[in-house]
This record gives structure tokens, sequence and C-alpha cells, in this order.
């Protein structure tokens, strides 16, 4: 009979290892240690939205930009086109008519032009890409 009771006793320990065991395949064990986090899922889970919704607010804001350089640059191009260009035209071919000389209308187009723009440098610029035929 002792046998039967040190052989159930024997069971019992064995049982109550493979539960223990269990319960450990249960939890995943956190990286703080053997302390187990209940929520660890929810909280990746609520990390994952976060991504998420950063990622979407970056590509609404990436879109919104890229419509706002759109707009930007057609104004640019339609004030460069419309006024900009024909205005300088009209006015370089009334300097064009008081110098007969190459050098001197030059330089009277590089003054008159000189003008609007806040360095020397912008408007050698905006001649050479814009004005090179007048």
């Amino acid at each position: 009979m002792a046998s039967n009771k040190e052989n159930t006793k024997l069971w019992y320990a064995e049982v109550l290892m493979d539960e223990k065991e269990v319960v450990k395949d249960k939890f995943p064990s956190s990286p703080l240690g053997g302390i187990k986090i209940k929520g660890r899922a929810e909280n990746q889970v609520k990390q994952e939205r976060s991504k998420q919704t950063k990622l979407k607010q970056s590509v609404a804001s990436y879109m919104h930009a890229k419509t706002r350089i759109n707009v930007h640059l057609k104004t640019r191009h339609e004030k460069l086109n419309k006024l900009i260009i024909p205005t300088f035209k009209k006015d370089l071919a009334i300097i064009r008519g008081k110098h007969s000389d190459i050098h001197k209308y030059n330089t009277a187009k590089a003054k008159y032009i000189n003008q609007f723009f806040a360095n020397k440098h912008e408007a050698a610029a905006f001649i050479k890409k814009h004005l090179r035929s007048i």
C-alpha cells in the first residue's frame, strides 16, 4: 500500500509540474524578465494602430504639400508667362530702340532687370533662363 501512496504522490507531482509548464506556455515572457504582462497583445495592437495612423497622416500631409506645390508652380508659370515676360519684352524693345550698340544695349538691359531682383546673380540667372533670345 505504501508504494501505492507513493505512486499517487508522484503522479500528483507530475500533474502539477505539467500544469505549471502549460501555464508558462500560455503567457509569453516579458522583456523585463520573469514578470508576465497581461495586456501585452493589446499594447501591440495599439502600437500598430498608432503606426498606421501616423503613416496615414504623413501620406495626407505629403499629398497636401504636393498639391500646394503644384498650385504655387502653376501660379508662378502664369505670372511669368502672362505678366513678367511680356512686360520685359515690351520694355526691352524700347531700350533696344534707344541703343544701337549691342554692348550698350546689354548693359542697359542688365541695369533695367537688376532693379527688380534682390541681387545681381538672381537677375543674371533670370536673364539667361528666360530672356536669352531678347
